[in-house]
């Protein structure tokens, strides 16, 4: 007990302070548990011999407890002395340990701090490296990586942890790896720090380029513990650096090849360098250049000093300079003709670089050029001054023949007379319009031409011009419109004709190059001063358009956009290269915008003094019909669009409808906003129904009846102003209509009401009395059918093209515009029913219809179903009537005015004579189809036959003549074809003959032929041999009727 208990330092805690007699307390529960046992015996046994002692004594037995208190008593001090030195002694323990305890506890909270701050360095430093944009890493001495930032790591395409705690072998090819622990052992060996560039190949093949720093890592003794490294791409700074030694190389070679000077000077004139070329041409040393004797002032020739300073000024104040011509001054006294560049260098302000190129043998050649061009230009003055006279000695003859001709042509003529002509009169016209332009351009270019300024109404002028132009336009079926700026003045002073030959010009050339659509002259005030104005003109068309390699040549002389044009829409090229010059006459500018297959656009401006009088013509309806109400009826947008236009500018209030349906509804609707419509301007020719029915519609209803009507005209129908007196309209006005003219018109219909007019006769029943002359296309193989029909045609003033078979129809189709095609339905090589097909497919990718009507003895019904739905518009009979046919072309003509296709209202019966019939097979034909021709039916009934002709006797002879020539070589083709078992050409050729022997009746011939064409294509054409025999027989004896009649005919006009 007098030891005590040991301590346990294990049960200290550092974080935890404990009550030393806590401590002790629990130790002797523990540890020293007899202690406390002895203890309690001790004071058990004391107190037991007190309490006996007491007991004898009260009971007077003799009993002695002394020892036992003295014994206990003992032990009782003994333990509470020993008890108190321990206690004391604890708390001295304890002590200590709160003092130890509390050091322990700052250091330990010092190193926790430390190690906390190390931590945030290592964390800032990781992060620091992991932000750079350099790919850094440490290694050991061992060349393990101990440390790597994130760029690094991903350079090499690993991550941090397959990174750390490798060497350079197990990252990079061996090579490579090599090179890298050499330049490490380089540094650990040295201690020095290592910079180089190193390059290698990606695994896409492209050289990466990067630049190396390392440096030895040292620990606190200065002793090295590994390096540390950081690379960055350098391949940009590579290549550039790469690039600029090739062009410092490849200057070198210029500079050294002598080819041109080479200069670097100063601005203030003194010369740094140059090369050898620069010191052949000045004829100097590179001695005299060391020495600053050369300077660029003093080889420069006196007379280009100028332009010297001028360039050095030029050069200090904007940083370049444009080349410029100079000349040296050699030491012999010669000139050297040279071409000087100069630009500053970039690290100087005060210095240049200055190439020179001897041009000495070019401004010779220039000198030489000059000289041949004031050549050429006399000869060509001189050969246009020789043209122009000529062209006007050519051109006095021409008007002679041309006005004899039609002298000549207004007096009877037979047929063929009349053709050859026509012919002269045609071809005239084209040689003298060429003749035209020539002396025009002849006169252009020699300076001749002379403008001819007076004082005129242009939009009068512009109107007329237009108003020529209208019937070549409207024979194509093409929109002309003019729109006129109501700001422009009326009366200017400038040259009208040349003004009026430009519009020609160019309006004429979109008419001749525009296949459907419209063309729009539109005039606009550009500009004007206090003497002078400026008119914009445009000429806009719809037609094939001009490539856009071709625009630059279009004004050019003897130039057109394709050379195939030229073939195919005629002219000499010279048009616009004459009107390109004639509007720089009159002081303008012209130039063109076109695209192919959608039009162009050629503009051109015009100057004009100011005449006397006012500015701006002002056209104002009368008070009490200003803001009427006036319905426009046109199907072309920009017509309407532009009639409208002046309607406001009158004070009008136009209403617009692009058809007859849409014009009576407007008509008819009586909640319609407004005013009622007070006029009608009204276009005479429009697709569907034209105008001419809508004012018949309009006088057959009351409410109507009063409106007055303005009907707008095309040249190309002459019947119309009959039509429009008939029709009772209030005027008529041509289009494009002239603003005056129009204004004059609405003015006047407005002026006074008028009386309802009575019914008027449709478009259909006006078509019989009005046949104004047609473009006609024939298609006829037949010699006969040809001269019939134009014998047909031609008195009634149409123009006839013949074609011999159905591919050159198509191909006539597509060259040029007809009114008409009459289209024969069995020819050779393509028929009139793939032709007409071929014909629509060609109209529905370039828009039009042209009516085409069949020619066929093909008379039954299934026959012209096949012709109508082939695409053709109506029929005629063989033999061709004159009175059949000229029903077929008023059909026709109603078909395209109407712009609908119909079928013939006075069909025939199939079953009628004059065609053959379609019968039985029992009735008609034996084993091959045939029955023999009653031969009564072989005489001609002559006086029946000249009945059909309209009872022309003449013509009847003609077909006769004809006859006798082509029937027996018809028969030789059908035996041709029986020869060469060839069904087509038997076919055709007995198509053709049965044609032409109608002409004289129902024959036997036309019966055996057409038993041989419907019979060829079914079977072997050897078979027809004995049709054949017996069609020879009785094309004889019809040839012999035909000849005794041609020879009575030549007796009888005395022959």
């Amino acid at each position: 007990m007098r030891h005590g208990p040991r301590l346990d330092s294990t049960a200290m805690s550092a974080d935890r302070p404990v009550s030393l007699l806590s401590y002790f307390e629990r130790q002797w529960r523990v540890i020293l548990p007899w202690a406390f046992a002895v203890l309690g015996a001790v004071v058990t046994v004391t107190l037991w011999a007190v309490l006996r002692h007491t007991r004898h004594v009260l009971e007077g037995t003799s009993y002695s407890p002394e020892l036992a208190l003295i014994f206990g008593f003992g032990l009782t001090v003994a333990g509470t002395a020993y008890t108190a030195r321990f206690v004391g002694r604890a708390r001295r323990i304890e002590t200590l340990v709160a003092e130890r305890t509390s050091a322990l506890e700052r250091e330990i909270a010092e190193r926790k701090l430390a190690d906390d701050a190390l931590g945030e360095s290592l964390a800032a430093y990781q992060n620091l490296l992991d932000s750079l944009p350099l790919n850094c890493f440490r290694k050991d001495l061992d060349g393990r990586i101990v440390s790597a930032n994130q760029r690094f790591c991903e350079t090499i395409g690993r991550s941090v942890e397959e990174t750390i705690g490798r060497t350079d072998h197990d990252l990079f090819p061996a090579e490579q790896a090599a090179k890298y622990r050499a330049d490490d052992l380089r540094v650990v060996r040295t201690g020095e720090v290592l910079e180089d560039v190193e390059s290698h190949v990606t695994s896409h093949g492209d050289r990466l380029f990067v630049q190396v720093l390392k440096a030895p890592v040292r620990d606190s003794r200065g002793n090295i513990t590994g390096i540390q490294g950081m690379f960055w791409d350098v391949t940009y700074r590579e290549h550039a650096e790469e690039a600029r030694r090739r062009s410092d190389a490849r200057f070198r070679r210029l500079v050294e090849s002598n080819i041109i000077g080479v200069v670097i000077a100063q601005l203030d004139g003194r010369l740094i360098d140059a090369n050898e070329a620069f010191l052949r041409m000045v004829d100097s040393t590179r001695g005299e250049l060391e020495s600053g004797a050369l300077r660029w002032d003093r080889i420069t020739a006196d007379a280009f000093r100028g332009a010297d300073d001028r360039s050095i000024a030029l050069l200090r104040s904007q940083g370049s300079c444009p080349p410029w011509e100079k000349e040296f001054a050699r030491r012999d006294g010669s000139r050297l003709s040279v071409l000087v560049g100069v630009t500053l260098l970039e690290d100087a302000t005060d210095e240049c670089i200055c190439f020179v190129l001897d041009i000495t043998q070019r401004k010779r050649m220039e000198n030489e050029l000059k000289e041949a061009k004031e050549a050429a230009d006399a000869a060509n003055f001189a050969k246009s001054q020789f043209l122009a006279n000529m062209s006007h000695e050519i051109r006095t003859p021409m008007n002679a023949i041309i006005g004899m001709t039609e002298l000549v042509l207004n007096t009877p003529l037979s047929a063929a007379q009349r053709e050859y002509l026509t012919m002269v009169l045609d071809s005239s016209e084209s040689l003298l319009a060429i003749i035209n332009d020539i002396l025009d351009f002849s006169k252009i270019e020699a300076g001749k031409l002379a403008l001819d300024e007076m004082r005129f109404d242009l939009r009068d002028a512009i109107g007329d011009t237009m108003r020529t132009l209208a019937l070549r336009a409207h024979a194509r079926r093409l929109e002309l419109a003019c729109d006129i700026d109501p700001l422009i003045p009326p009366v200017v002073i400038g040259d009208q004709g040349r003004l009026r030959q430009v519009i020609i010009n160019l309006v004429g050339n979109s008419v001749k190059f525009t296949e459907s659509g419209e063309i729009v002259l539109t005039a606009r005030l550009e500009s004007e001063d206090a003497d002078a104005l400026r008119i914009w003109f445009s000429v806009r068309d719809t037609g094939i358009g001009i490539p856009e390699d071709k625009l630059g040549v279009v004004f050019s002389a003897f130039e057109q956009a394709d050379t195939t044009m030229t073939r195919r829409f005629g002219g000499t090229g010279l048009g616009l290269a004459i009107t390109a010059r004639l509007v720089d006459l009159l002081g303008g500018r012209i130039f063109v915008e076109s695209r192919t297959g959608e039009g162009s656009t050629f503009s051109f401006s015009v100057r004009f003094r100011k005449a006397e009088g006012p500015s701006a013509e002002t056209l104002t309806l009368d008070a009490k019909l200003d803001r009427s109400r006036v319905l426009i009826v046109d199907d072309h947008a920009t017509s309407r669009a532009i009639v409208a236009a002046m309607l406001r500018d009158w004070r009008a209030d136009p209403v617009e409808a692009s058809g007859v349906e849409e014009a009576l509804a407007i008509l008819r609707d009586p909640t319609g906003a407004g005013d009622p419509i007070r006029l009608a301007l009204v276009d005479a020719k429009m697709p569907g129904k034209d105008g001419f029915d809508l004012i018949r519609a309009m006088a057959e209803s009351p409410a109507m009846a009063a409106i007055p009507v303005i009907a707008l005209t095309s040249s190309d129908r002459p019947g119309d102003a009959r039509l429009c007196e008939q029709l009772g309209v209030a005027a008529h006005v041509m289009k494009p209509p002239k603003p005056s003219e129009l204004f004059d018109a609405v003015a006047a219909a407005l002026a006074e009401p008028r009386e309802p007019s009575a019914p008027i006769a449709s478009s259909a029943e006006r078509s019989a009395g009005e046949t104004p002359p047609l473009r006609i296309l024939l298609a006829e193989d037949s010699v006969v059918n040809q001269r019939l029909a134009c014998a047909l045609l031609e008195p009634n003033g149409h123009r006839i093209a013949i074609v011999n078979n159905g591919h050159d129809a198509v191909l006539a189709c597509r060259d040029q515009p007809f009114d008409l095609v009459l289209m024969d339905v069995q020819m050779p090589e393509v028929d009139g029913l793939d032709a007409t097909r071929r014909i629509r497919e060609w109209e529905s990718a370039h828009g039009g219809h042209v009516p085409i009507v069949a020619m066929t003895a093909h008379a039954m019904k299934g026959d012209r179903d096949r012709c109508i739905d082939a695409g053709m518009d109506d029929y005629v009979a063989k033999p061709i009537r004159a009175r059949e046919l000229r029903e077929a072309i008023d059909r026709a003509r109603t078909a395209r005015d109407v712009g609908t296709r119909r079928r013939n209202p006075t069909e025939p019966d199939p079953s009628s004579d004059g065609a053959p019939r379609e019968s039985g097979t029992d009735k008609e034909c034996g084993a091959m189809g045939y029955v023999e021709p009653d031969a009564r039916r072989f005489a001609v009934d002559w006086d029946r036959a000249v009945a059909e002709l309209g009872g022309r006797l003449d013509l009847m002879r003609d077909l006769a003549v004809i006859f006798l020539e082509e029937g027996p070589r018809l028969l030789g083709d059908i035996g041709q074809a029986l020869t060469r078992d060839d069904g087509r050409s038997l076919r055709i050729a007995a198509h053709t003959l049965k044609g032409s022997a109608r002409y004289f009746g129902d024959t036997p011939v036309t019966e055996l032929a057409f038993a041989i064409e419907r019979l060829a294509g079914a079977r072997d054409p050897a078979e027809f041999a004995p049709i054949a025999s017996r069609l020879a027989g009785a094309l004889e004896c019809l040839l012999d009727d035909v000849r005794r009649y041609v020879e009575q005919s030549k007796v009888r006009s005395g022959e």
